[in-house]
């Protein structure tokens, strides 16, 4: 079989809700134990997939050697230990300077940190990114983004202490895709909300300029049914992107040709290749992505924390 087989605790880890562990007794039999243990506190489903020897591996000396392949299978980098408890997941600090001490902090402890953004590591956008660069497109002037969903999508979306509000829960897909396309950061944003009366907005629209001059707009409702699209344009064609946040294809559009261009690429879990891009950094003793920076993070959160500012003034 060439392809490679389905990774069964990254598809588990796609859902945000079940709890999945790696383990491996002979390797670590604290960290079995904390898994059991923890699995079997956690209100929610959860699976833990361990590496067993049988004899049917041919196991130099024989089975009682199983506990030594099993460390030897964790040493070499065959199989990894882990614990993701979901319940145990915080949201990601909405203060710059904070996610600039969380960084530093895992440098110092030689962890790997990287805020997961799905929409970056779609293969469409790879594609994307790629024409990009090779001037497919021209050069990028305006890009427009618009989404909706209801205000009962999740418990904690109007809440305020929780980081709730249109703003915070989907702005950072737009702004981490334009970012990523471009290789750029935003260098001024303003736009308008609708307030809840809750501290946090209903709707808003958000207007960017890029630092290379790109207008970027972003309109996001909980009171109306919007199109769930974004729409790219450079001086030789535009793309829309359906669903852009998730996207699996992108249609372009090119200045004197009838027809569009579709690029699809389906994929059956989006989240999928963040957590890939993750493990390999992981397995290569990374610190930070190469794609999900430090940088990023801390210039995404300063963009969305200017714009609550400038709808919720501190009180005088």
């Amino acid at each position: 079989k060439e392809t490679k087989s389905k990774a069964l605790a990254e598809l588990a880890m796609t859902y945000g809700y079940v709890y999945v562990a790696q383990v491996a007794m002979g390797a670590n039999p604290n960290q079995t134990i904390k898994a059991i243990t923890e699995a079997e506190a956690y209100h929610g489903p959860s699976l833990i997939i361990g590496y067993a020897p049988c004899e049917m591996h041919s196991i130099k000396g024989g089975m009682t050697n199983c506990q030594a392949e099993m460390k030897r299978a964790v040493d070499c980098g065959y199989w990894n230990l882990f614990r993701y408890d979901p319940a145990a997941e915080k949201p990601f600090t909405l203060d710059a300077a904070q996610a600039r001490d969380l960084f530093a902090l895992a440098r110092e402890k030689g962890l790997f940190l990287m805020e997961m953004q799905k929409c970056v590591f779609l293969p469409v956008i790879q594609r994307l990114k790629e024409l990009i660069r090779e001037g497919e497109l021209g050069r990028i002037v305006m890009a427009d983004f618009s989404s909706s969903f209801s205000s009962s999508y999740n418990s904690w979306l109007f809440d305020a202490e929780k980081g709730g509000g249109p703003l915070y829960s989907n702005a950072s897909y737009s702004l981490h895709l334009m970012q990523y396309l471009l290789d750029c950061y935003a260098a001024e944003w303003t736009g308008l909300c609708t307030p809840s009366g809750t501290g946090v907005e209903t709707q808003f629209s958000a207007v960017l300029r890029m630092e290379d001059g790109t207008l970027v707009t972003n309109k996001t409702s909980t009171l109306a049914d919007t199109l769930h699209a974004g729409y790219i344009y450079g001086e030789k064609g535009w793309v829309e992107l359906p669903d852009y946040w998730k996207a699996r294809k992108a249609i372009l559009h090119y200045k004197g040709k009838a027809e569009p261009v579709i690029l699809e690429e389906p994929c059956e879990y989006e989240l999928m290749y963040e957590v890939l891009h993750a493990e390999e950094c992981i397995r290569k003793g990374l610190t930070e992505s190469p794609v999900m920076t430090e940088e990023m993070t801390v210039r995404s959160v300063e963009v969305l924390t200017g714009l609550h500012r400038l709808w919720n003034p501190a009180p005088l």
